[in-house]
Formats: C-alpha cells, structure tokens, sequence
C-alpha cells in the first residue's frame, strides 16, 4: 500500500572524499553573476538559470561546452526547474505581472501555459508530463497538478487545503512532493498515483519530512527531520518501505534526485559548516565529494549514465557557478 512506511536502521556508509575516477568540468554563463544547474539529460547536457544581478534567465550547455541562453516568450526573468532525458525542461516565468509555466523542446521551441489565467509554477517535467503547483493569488492555498502532453490539466489537494508542493513526477504519472501545513509537522511527503490515491506521510511522527525526487519504478527519496531537528535522507520504495540513511559525520543531510537505478544524490553539511556532495548507490555504499576548489558542493541533478549537474562556490555569499560530474 502506497501509505504504508516500514522504517529500516539508519546507515552511514561513506568511502573516501571524491573517487579518483570521476572528473569535473565547471563552467559560468557569460556576463552571469550567478550559474545554477538543476538538470541533465541523458547526451549530458545541461539545464539550469543563471542571473544577470536583476533578473534570472534559462541556459543550456551542450555536452562539448557551449552555452546557450533562453527565456520563455514574454519573460521579464524566467527560472528553469526541470529536464528530462529527452531534453525536454520546465520551469516558471514572470511577464512582469503573473508567473506562468513554461516548456522547452529539445530543438528550443516553447509551450507557455498556466491553469485557468491562474499564477503557475512547473517544477518538473518527464515523457512529456509536467507537475508543479498555482493558486490564484498569493496567500492562496497552492494546489497541485499534472499537465499531459496534450496540455490537459488534473489538479488535486488533500484534506484542511494545505499548500502542494509538487517536486518530481515519473513517466507513469505519479506525482511526489511535500505538503506544507500551518501546524506540526508542517512538512510531510506525499505520493499522487495515477489512479488519483494520495498518500501523505512522516517518517518520523509529528517531524517534518520532504520528499524531493522519484524515478519511473516509483521509487522516492527525500529528507526528515527527527526530533532533535537534524535532517536525515531517506529512499522510500513504491510499496513503502523506509531506508534512513546518512554520510559519516552529516550533521544535515539534503537529497536531490534519484536515478532510474536508485542511485540518489544530494548534500550534506558537517560540523564545520562545509557542505559536500555524496552519491549513494542502490546497495547503500555513499561516496563523498567535492568540486574542486569548491568551499560548497550542492548536486542537483543524475541522468543514467551517472553525470551529476549542480553548482558550487568557493565561499558563502560568493557567485554559484555550475558542475558537471562525470564517473
């Protein structure tokens, strides 16, 4: 039942900082005070939105190195969320006026779209399904949706009308993300199947829990917080089962994305304030890792292949600029 949660023990297994094997490449959008990736698709190349000191604005670097910069037809600043394998990203733009959604072919062609003139906001996008959020003005609960290919739209919310907080959806349908309450836990995960069932749920009870990523088998992941409010990953399996786990010393664990493998990736921040990124593997084995010259390391994105996209910088407060990470 997708309801069910059975917790498995928390595990920190981590080999040494930054296998040898693996290379970076970094890069900066011209003329950008900041570069953020937050997608990869399964050539290599990457997605994201970088800033021009006022506003955002799309990229996308191909897999040789060269930058190409976007923005949605009308767009004031526009901020790309998503991509898929196929190329295919998503994200949010403002006219100036409202935020509306936003889709970008492969070959650059845009789709804008929003529910019902309402304020809309895509957060991720695959096999031509795309999921995000609206609401009709701020201070409005925010609903969640699913967008066919066709442009049809299949809304939905759950119980007290709390905010939807649609974050990943896979090529089935299912929509997984967090719901947002004006009470304790304020924060707890839910999985939307096609069949329409939701399921919301905490890890830990009364603590909050996000879910951030899934993959086609159904597969989730996300972080918790337990009662001491020290965020934890977890994987969540389509049928419910619970797997917790850490890097060694995490003092905050964040997760980002999980590959069709189960591989999962994400950030976390030990005692020293530095954060590293990790991959876990699906047999649970985490390696740790570092841009170099990196005082951060935040990992955004996996495709198939195991290329991570992400972005980094060399003190807090200084430009992010983007990553890619190659096995």
């Amino acid at each position: 039942m997708p309801g069910t949660n059975t917790l498995l023990l928390a595990v920190a297994v981590c080999v040494a900082t930054g296998a040898s094997a693996a290379s970076y490449e970094t890069f900066t959008v011209p003329h950008a005070t900041n570069t953020d990736a937050t997608g990869i698709d399964g050539k290599g190349n990457v997605y994201g939105w970088w800033d021009d000191g006022t506003f955002r604005h799309g990229f996308v670097r191909a897999k040789k190195g060269k930058i190409r910069k976007f923005d949605a037809p009308g767009a004031v600043s526009s901020q790309t969320n998503s991509a898929d394998a196929k190329g295919n990203a998503t994200g949010t733009f403002s006219d100036g006026t409202i935020q509306h959604g936003f889709i970008r072919n492969s070959s650059g062609d845009f789709t804008v779209f929003d529910y019902k003139g309402d304020i809309t906001f895509s957060t991720a996008i695959n096999s031509g399904l795309t999921a995000g959020y609206t609401h009709v003005s701020n201070g409005d609960p925010e609903v969640g949706f699913l967008r066919t290919a066709s442009g049809r739209f299949k809304t939905f919310s759950v119980a007290g009308d709390p905010d939807m907080q649609p974050a990943a959806v896979a090529a089935d349908g299912t929509v997984a993300g967090s719901v947002e309450f004006d009470t304790s836990p304020h924060f707890s995960g839910f999985v939307r199947t096609p069949n329409k069932k939701i399921a919301v749920f905490n890890i830990v009870e009364s603590c909050p829990t996000e879910i951030t990523a899934i993959n086609d088998s159904g597969t989730t992941a996300g972080q918790y917080e337990d009662v001491h409010a020290i965020r934890h990953g977890f994987v969540r399996s389509a049928s419910g089962t619970v797997t917790s786990f850490d890097p060694t010393d995490s003092r905050n664990t964040l997760v980002y994305a999980v590959a069709a493998d189960g591989t999962v990736i994400g950030a976390y921040q030990k005692q020293d304030s530095v954060v590293h990124g990790f991959v876990r593997a699906p047999n649970g084995t985490i390696t740790s890792f570092d841009v170099p010259n990196a005082q951060s390391t935040f990992p955004q994105a996996i495709n198939a292949k195991g290329e991570i996209a992400g972005w980094w910088w060399t003190a807090v407060g200084a430009p992010r600029q983007g990553f890619v990470r190659k096995p």
